[in-house]
């Protein structure tokens, strides 16, 4: 078993990590402290999941819960692009590494279900 700060999942949400805590800042008071503020510690319950998964035996049940995280952060960073907060260049990053995370998820997800 790789340590979870080794897999690519890890630091791919590590990386939009970095990347949400430096756009709350810059979001409209409105969005501030209401989606900035969720998002980050939607993308930190996501971290601390990651490690979750990679150190139990049982892993069907924090995948689940690990994939239902990630497809918050999705829809938050959505939310934001929807009422225009973020432009579609701005968004276009986030995309590129939600999507990443989302298929190692994803992956990570199917592997275990077709051990079973």
């Amino acid at each position: 078993m790789a340590l979870s700060e080794e897999l690519q999942v890890y630091r791919d949400t590590y990386d939009l990590l970095l990347r949400v805590c430096d756009l709350q800042p810059k979001l409209p008071r409105m969005y501030r402290y209401t989606v900035g503020e969720r998002l980050v510690n939607q993308v930190l319950d996501t971290l601390s999941l990651i490690y979750e998964v990679n150190s139990e035996q049982e892993k069907q049940s924090p995948l689940a819960r690990l994939q239902r995280s990630h497809q918050m952060t999705v829809l938050l960073l959505r939310l934001l692009s929807d009422r225009r907060v973020l432009t579609p260049q701005q968004f276009a990053p986030y995309v590129q590494l939600v999507t990443r995370i989302g298929r190692q998820i994803t992956g990570w997800k199917n592997y275990y279900a077709a051990r079973k």
